[in-house]
């Protein structure tokens, strides 16, 4: 649900924007954003029963042969399968973001070819492809307190690329998607909030 310090001091910070400063509050918002979402749901999941069809609780249905719910070919088989998933997933937002852009082209027509035009398409690239919305927003120059907070944002929300490799694994532990996103969301608001009043004691 987070993301570490190399990716937002090292990559994002460092390497896209050539600021370290920024990287550093980016992370302090995010970090602080996980612990305070951690306590607003830290009561919230329920536990719940085995299923038939949770291999997790095989063990307990098969007269305590767990072997047989854990075997070699079925690991092996899962990992292949989630790695082509996982890039069947990144591939389709790639092509969303391509579209995308397409789609929005004409921004850039009403409102000339500025800042504000560029900033609204790199958001929404952002939303769907983290690292590639970050890319987008390092290609022009915006105040440094409004950039840490969109990327903080852009950071904390994952985009949807990470909501649909996501999805995919929390169905098989029993996490809804929808407690997952609205955890999500509140955690972004949170990094917002945080960062902008971060932003203005250290930017």
């Amino acid at each position: 649900s987070s993301s570490g310090p190399m990716f937002i001091i090292g990559s994002v910070a460092s390497q896209m924007f050539g600021n370290v400063k920024l990287g550093i509050v980016i992370y302090i918002s995010h970090v602080m954003s996980c612990l305070l979402n951690g306590l607003i749901y830290k009561n919230k999941i329920k536990k719940n029963n085995c299923s038939q069809n949770n291999k997790m609780c095989a063990g307990s249905k098969n007269d305590g042969n767990v072997k047989d719910a854990f075997s070699l070919n079925d690991i092996v088989y899962d990992s292949i399968l989630s790695i082509l998933m996982v890039g069947g997933y990144i591939a389709i937002c790639f092509a969303g973001i391509e579209v995308v852009g397409t789609i929005l082209s004409p921004i850039k027509t009403i409102l000339g070819n500025n800042n504000i035009s560029s900033t609204i398409i790199a958001s929404l690239k952002g939303l769907i492809e983290v690292t590639t919305g970050c890319v987008a927003l390092s290609k022009f120059t915006l105040d440094a307190k409004l950039l840490c907070v969109i990327v903080t944002g852009l950071v904390s929300f994952g985009g949807l690329s990470i909501h649909l490799q996501s999805q995919m694994f929390l169905g098989k532990v029993g996490i809804s998607y929808k407690y997952f996103l609205a955890t999500k969301i509140s955690q972004t608001i949170i990094s917002i909030v945080v960062c902008y009043l971060i932003s203005y004691l250290i930017l």
